[in-house]
């Protein structure tokens, strides 16, 4: 069966066609998110800003002017939401919809143990909001109903709605500290992401004196990706290499390039498995691997 053409989807996607926009998305939506998790790095925060990119791709598909490169456009979008990420001083005081409320209550799904407690939690907390706030929130996270539908429920304009939910969405965070827990995270997040920087840039730079100056060692700590930079393997001339605590999980076949390789240590991190490769170094006389 011929595949539907990209530019065919998005001129369905503008008109409104949400499944043509769901196959629109699955083509990138890969990419978009080992970009994003790369990023952002925290899993619950990576689907909170993946899912503002792809609001971001449904409502700006309208300017788009290149279709053919529609792709390249979605990814830039989410790099400038990861710089957002980590670049404003603190998150969007109304945040979307799914993002803290909806995750706890949903009406569609059962609930666990902890999190029947957290929604026994966040009903309590609305039963003391202003009336209007927390009738508002009850009609549109247990009921179900849109902000349309509850406008009209409740005879008010839909901008009143959106100004009740997000007082309300507020007033919950404030009083169950979700609020600060959020910021504090958010803090140790950012701090861990500059030194992820750091300790890559200071890897490559360790790389790159070792390729120029042909040294025969190299020692790679603090590794913070699940496989080593791909411009280790260019040092076909190496006959040790160090790893050292980081959170390695695999090698891939490309150490099999490392044909002078005479020993191979790897300190303290995840590694769950050794390539096949690893036999064709023949000139490999000490292997070590500790806390792995």
């Amino acid at each position: 069966m011929n595949q539907i053409p990209d530019t065919e989807l998005i001129k369905k996607s503008i008109d409104g066609d949400g499944q043509a926009f769901a196959a629109l998305i699955k083509r990138v939506e890969i990419r978009l998110l080992r970009l994003v998790r790369a990023e952002i790095g925290d899993p619950t925060y990576a689907e909170d800003v993946l899912q503002e990119v792809l609001l971001d791709v449904w409502r700006g598909l309208k300017q788009l002017r290149d279709w053919e490169r529609w792709d390249a456009w979605a990814l830039q979008i989410a790099r400038h939401r990861c710089y957002d990420f980590f670049g404003s001083a603190q998150r969007r005081e109304e945040p979307m919809a799914h993002s803290d409320l909806e995750p706890i209550i949903d009406k569609q799904r059962g609930h666990s143990g902890f999190e029947s407690e957290l929604l026994d939690s966040v009903l309590h907390v609305l039963s003391e909001a202003p009336p209007d706030q927390a009738e508002a929130a009850r009609l549109f996270y247990v009921e179900g109903l849109t902000i349309r539908q509850i406008a009209v429920d409740l005879e008010r304009p839909e901008g009143t709605i959106k100004r009740w939910l997000s007082n309300a969405r507020s007033f919950v965070r404030t009083r169950l500290g979700l609020r600060k827990i959020r910021t504090e995270r958010r803090k140790t997040m950012i701090a861990e992401a500059y030194e992820r920087k750091y300790n890559e840039r200071e890897m490559l730079r360790t790389i790159a004196a070792c390729r120029e100056d042909k040294a025969a060692s190299i020692h790679l700590k603090h590794l913070a990706g699940k496989t080593p930079p791909d411009e280790l393997w260019t040092l076909t001339h190496l006959k040790d290499l160090w790893l050292r605590w980081g959170a390695l999980e695999d090698l891939p076949e490309e150490i099999g390039q490392l044909k002078k390789l005479e020993g191979l240590l790897i300190v303290s991190n995840q590694l769950q498995r050794l390539p096949n490769e690893i036999v064709s170094l023949t000139r490999l006389r000490h292997l070590e691997l500790t806390d792995s």
